[in-house]
């Protein structure tokens, strides 16, 4: 059930409760993003000493790859805080 389903089962369900279920469902989504992005940065190390002490190119073409996915990662974190900071603001 998607989000939007369900906070709207909700609210009808309790109308008081679809404030706390909005934040509590809005700190999941953030921390599960940002072990996410520890998870990536992790999994780099290895790479990254391949690639410096080994000349290991295919380890630089993984490097790249990841920053990229960090990128991604890092615009839809920052898409997701600004709407719940604008949330916060209205609500």
């Amino acid at each position: 059930m998607g989000q939007s389903k369900l906070t709207g089962l909700i609210r009808v369900l309790n109308p008081n409760h679809t404030n706390f279920y909005n934040q509590t469902l809005s700190k999941q989504i953030t921390m599960s993003r940002y072990s996410e992005l520890k998870s990536i940065v992790d999994d780099l190390e290895s790479d990254f000493n391949k690639f410096h002490d080994k000349n290991v190119d295919a380890a630089g073409a993984r490097i790249r790859r990841a920053m990229l996915d960090l990128r991604n990662l890092a615009n839809v974190i920052r898409k997701e805080v600004q709407e719940e900071r604008n949330s916060r603001k209205s609500g």
